[in-house]
């Protein structure tokens, strides 16, 4: 890789760490506890808009991890993937750019 060359690469752990996050945010919100007292139409679009962006965020990861999505797009300042972090996490790297013109 040539020198000065930024390549970005998302560390899946602190992706999935973020959407667990999320995910018992919503959870607590909803505890039976609070059940006591009526939700209000806020909350509930509240709980319903951040489900929904844990769902696109592991449908995006998947993407991602497959191959089928630009790691670029996906990365984000949460998920960059520190070299340290190699040894105990799967790293996504963009792919590197290529010289050839590709099969004739």
């Amino acid at each position: 890789m040539p020198r000065g060359v930024v390549v970005k690469s998302i560390s899946v752990s602190a992706e999935l760490l973020v959407i667990q996050r999320a995910v018992q945010g919503v959870a607590d919100f909803l505890d039976i506890e609070n059940f006591d007292h009526p939700l209000s139409d806020d909350a509930k679009r509240q709980a319903a808009a951040t489900l929904n962006l844990v769902a696109v965020r592991l449908r995006d990861l998947g993407r991602a991890a497959r191959g089928r999505m630009p790691v670029e797009l996906f990365w984000a300042r949460h998920n960059d993937a520190e070299p340290s972090d190699e040894q105990e996490d799967l790293i996504l790297y963009e792919p590197t750019p290529t010289n050839s013109k590709g099969k004739k």
